[in-house]
């Protein structure tokens, strides 16, 4: 009889101990799951993709308030091929690149293009100097969880153009070879698109956003065609960013 309760005691300990390995085991695994959702990505970015993984940081440089940088979300909406919606109903514009607007040539093929890239995926996002732009939207740059710069590329598909917004350039000069690429390969909307600053006729094109100032080889040119174009009363190319009637003053 002894024995028998011995046994019977020996058998409730062991149910005890194997209830908390259970225990311990899912919440360790809860600890690894929370630390993967939050890691950043480091390092220099080569043909699209970023060397090495990191820790994120729940408040981006720069003095921004959005706790979100550094992290992954879950992209709900593509409202077309630069503006985005996460899960947390925020907009976020991509830095460093600009598509066409709705009603221009090219509008739903990069729209659709960033759609299959990322909707509905986990994508990281990180910030440069400014955390909004003028529309209240995130600014930011974009990252699959594979490594993907998402804004080279969709502009080395062709369906974006390097567009530079100052201050936010730290990785434009990627951009900007990744649209030399498309250009050169006539890949994307490059295929038909007059990307030289004058027309066939030799004037500027100012009745669409065509323009950025990497199309132009001097800060005169660019001056030359946003004056052509009306100036300040019709900066069509959005050259002008800070609005002082002088355009592109990065050039020289």
């Amino acid at each position: 009889m002894v024995q028998k309760k011995m046994a019977q005691k020996n058998n409730a300990l062991s149910i005890m101990i194997l209830i908390l390995l259970v225990v311990i085991v899912v919440l360790l695994s809860v600890v690894i799951i929370n630390q993967y959702k939050n890691k950043t990505p480091i390092g220099k970015v080569i043909d699209g993709t970023r060397e090495g993984i990191g820790e994120g940081t729940k408040e981006g440089t720069g003095g921004q308030t959005y706790s979100g940088y550094g992290k992954y979300h879950n992209v709900t909406r593509v409202i077309d091929g630069d503006t985005i919606v996460i899960e947390d109903g925020q907009s976020v514009r991509l830095i460093c690149i600009d598509t066409p607007e709705k009603g221009e040539d090219y509008f739903s093929d990069a729209k659709n293009y960033l759609n299959e890239m990322i909707l509905g995926k986990e994508i990281l996002i990180e910030n440069d100097v400014s955390e909004r732009d003028k529309y209240n939207r995130l600014l930011g740059y974009l990252y699959l969880e594979d490594g993907t710069f998402i804004n080279e590329k969709i502009v080395r598909a062709g369906w974006a153009r390097a567009y530079l917004y100052y201050p936010d350039t730290k990785l434009c000069p990627i951009v900007e070879q990744a649209e030399a690429k498309a250009q050169e390969e006539k890949i994307g909307m490059w295929q038909e698109y007059n990307y030289s600053p004058m027309n066939n006729t030799g004037n500027y094109t100012c009745s669409s956003n065509t323009y950025n100032c990497g199309d132009f080889k001097t800060q005169a040119e660019a001056q030359a065609a946003y004056d052509s174009c009306g100036g300040i009363g019709n900066d069509i190319h959005r050259l002008d960013t800070d609005g002082d009637g002088k355009v592109c003053e990065s050039l020289r």
